[in-house]
């Protein structure tokens, strides 16, 4: 089956997808309002969105928060500048909360991977494959299908899909995986870009958890674009980087996708020869890669917390940690299979606790211990939305943010969600 084969099939049984595509068919001239999370899926996504809107004679404003949800307090800001017919959504959960924006805003499209957390905010159009039942993807591929679906994808687009897919794990062509949504799009993408997607001998990028001899460009591309984005984490080097002083590294990072010139790289060097801000690009990766450097040693102290059933569960505490999540994911690969690490980082008063989940098995469901922790956490201390957390089975993040919580009861509310989900498996 070819990808559009594929594309006018899903078209057929996904309600949301075609309820999607006919918004959009009719949004010239509207204003809309466009939100998307702030990792390279997102950024990915909300270009690509971006660029379907400028086609259809759309005026846009985008906007890129640091929380992984959509809180209201932030429509309502951008509603005190200007009313916008559409509000859309993209990669920022499904949230049953996001049933009152309506209220806000008439139409309201949201474009996103992750399950469901609470009602199903019905009164929303909602394009998301793992409603009702999970599929793991990511919201790069489901705005590629949009374009597709519309007539408007263009080589770029698969460039942009290509990094968003890697950069949320969904395909790992340094190890022949691609999960089956993509399969489709990337069979077709890697006979367009097969340079991109060639397996070659260098440095192992965060990506290369299974195995460390080979990567592909494109992995070295998906790493370079989580150091420029801050990887959804907001590791941002301001204070490093005198350039980056005035500017929003997120942003810059944004700009920089839309202006990628498609083509089949061999390399992050050549990929990044292309790059009219190439010289800031490349000094925010090695601050990046400074703290890589740094950090990945820290990760010896991880210790075996219990097993679950034969499923070995780690953790990790450490204090103002650089890039936990990315090192983790390397990490785990040396634990052994299959195993669950869980890391704490404390920020400080000012930052709070954030916990990343990674594991290599799908026998304890990270995402539904963070989201469990949130709704726990909420329910006592309030800061919905500054508290916050969710995912995949494989690959999770909660925060407290500024909301005061503490290490204390952060970690005691841990204890009791991670005992209640696996306490009936021994």
């Amino acid at each position: 089956m070819s990808y559009s084969e594929f594309v006018a099939e899903q078209l057929k049984k996904l309600d949301g997808f075609k309820k999607t595509v006919e918004l959009l068919k009719n949004v010239k001239g509207k204003n809309c309002l466009v939100f998307f999370h702030d990792d390279p899926d997102g950024l990915t996504s909300g270009a690509i969105i971006f660029r379907i809107l400028k086609k259809l004679g759309a005026d846009i404003i985008v906007k890129i928060p640091e929380t992984m949800e959509l809180e209201k307090f932030r429509i309502e800001e951008e509603l005190k500048q200007k009313k916008y017919d559409v509000l859309f959504i993209i990669d920022k959960a499904t949230m049953g909360y996001y049933n009152e924006y309506p209220d806000l805003v008439k139409d309201v499209v949201i474009i996103d991977h992750h399950p469901l957390i609470g009602a199903l905010p019905e009164r929303c159009v909602i394009f998301n494959p793992s409603v009702p039942n999970y599929t793991f993807c990511s919201a790069a591929i489901l705005c590629n299908m949009l374009a597709e679906a519309l007539g408007l994808r263009e080589d770029l687009d698969d460039f942009l899909t290509l990094i968003g897919l890697k950069g949320d794990w969904a395909i790992e062509p340094a190890t022949g995986i691609v999960l089956p949504l993509a399969k489709p799009f990337y069979d077709e993408a890697a006979k367009k870009f097969p340079n991109l997607v060639k397996k070659i001998s260098s440095r192992p990028t965060m990506f290369e958890v299974n195995q460390r001899e080979k990567t592909t460009a494109l992995n070295q591309i998906g790493e370079f674009y989580f150091a420029l984005s801050g990887g959804g984490f907001q590791y941002f080097y301001n204070d490093n980087i005198p350039e980056l002083k005035n500017k929003k590294q997120v942003e810059f990072a944004y700009q920089t996708l839309l202006a990628i010139n498609a083509k089949d790289y061999g390399s992050l060097d050549e990929f990044m020869g292309q790059m009219s801000h190439k010289d800031l690009a490349g000094k925010i990766y090695q601050c990046f890669l400074d703290d890589w450097t740094k950090s990945k040693n820290m990760f010896d102290n991880a210790a075996l917390l219990n097993k679950v059933d034969d499923t070995s569960v780690y953790i990790f505490m450490g204090s103002n940690v650089s890039l936990m999540p990315m090192v983790g994911s390397v990490k785990l690969y040396e634990l052994g299979n299959p195993a669950v690490l869980v890391m704490f980082n404390w920020l400080g008063e000012k930052n709070g606790v954030h916990i990343s989940f990674r594991a290599n098995t799908d026998k304890i469901h990270c995402g539904n211990i963070a989201s469990q922790l949130t709704e726990k956490l909420v329910s006592k201390f309030g800061n919905k939305g500054i508290i916050s957390g969710g995912g995949h089975p494989r690959a999770a993040e909660f925060r407290t943010r500024t909301s005061g919580v503490s290490l204390f009861d952060t970690m005691r509310d841990f204890f009791e969600v991670y005992s209640n989900i696996t306490g009936g498996k021994k």
